[in-house]
């Protein structure tokens, strides 16, 4: 009888108003956007909010961030060039109008199912199956020069097909997929997996085939935790927290708390 009213995330209404001022003349190609503390006061809103909605016009061409410098205008994208759309058609055409995931939420959700996944599959995984984890992994050590996400995905769906739990199964494939169709998600990851620490990726995911190998469980659970926990610390660094009531505000003060936890151990 009626159709659900979704809910606009905040950084999706922050990149609208933005990306409306630069279709303007407002903020023109070539010029800087002002500073992020500028855009935080004027606009009412987090610092995380706002680096979201920045990813989210880089990634549909309206600006270009450069390291050390800034975000910088490139001007609406082509197919936008004086065509006037409504709000809300001006917003889906900006971030599609689709559940997103956010990356606290994801974290959290991974390392609960993922490291269960491992622990089942130390009892259960094959030799072929692990001489595919040991594919990936070379695959991993080879890619240059950016990180390769289809033997990353790979990887991971070997060990939830040997845990043989079909519905957890699914989870951990959701999970991946959900980042797959998110632009969001995939700045994101782009931004935290960058080749500085390839060495320490190409690390951790050894060690849990290693755990595998053994057939210990414990120890699969605690490196597949090891793996998630290390690019999570990556990202609460670079990330500002939430705001308060979000769908994101409780997975972080999680996440922070349990990794602050265990380093006190």
């Amino acid at each position: 009888m009626f159709e659900p009213i979704a809910q606009t995330p905040r950084y999706r209404l922050v990149a609208q108003a933005i990306a409306e001022k630069i279709r303007q003349g407002a903020f023109p190609a070539g010029e800087k956007l002002p500073p992020d503390r500028v855009l935080v006061d004027e606009l009412g809103v987090s610092r995380a909010t706002l680096r979201e909605a920045l990813i989210a016009l880089e990634v549909k061409g309206y600006i270009e961030t450069r390291f050390g410098s800034g975000a910088y205008v490139l001007g609406p994208p082509d197919a936008e060039d004086n065509v006037p759309l409504a709000p809300d058609q001006a917003t889906a055409a900006l971030v599609p109008v689709v559940p997103v995931t956010g990356p606290f939420e994801a974290l959290e959700a991974r390392r609960l199912i993922e490291g269960e996944l491992a622990a089942l599959a130390a009892h259960a995984i094959t030799p072929s199956a692990l001489d595919t984890l040991w594919g990936c992994l070379q695959a991993l050590e080879a890619s240059e020069p950016d990180w390769d996400p289809e033997a990353d995905s790979r990887f991971h769906e070997v060990i939830a097909e040997a845990a043989g739990n079909a519905v957890l199964g699914q989870l951990a494939a959701q999970f991946w997929a959900d980042q797959e169709a998110n632009p969001l998600w995939a700045a994101i990851q782009t931004a935290v997996e960058d080749s500085n620490r390839r060495p320490q990726l190409v690390a951790e995911h050894e060690a849990i085939i290693e755990a595998l190998t053994e057939g210990d469980a414990e120890a699969a659970r605690a490196a597949m935790h090891a793996h998630l926990d290390s690019f999570a610390r990556t990202l609460l660094a670079q990330w500002d927290a939430p705001e308060r009531g979000s769908a994101e505000a409780a997975p972080h003060a999680r996440l922070r708390d349990t990794l602050g936890a265990e380093r006190r151990v």
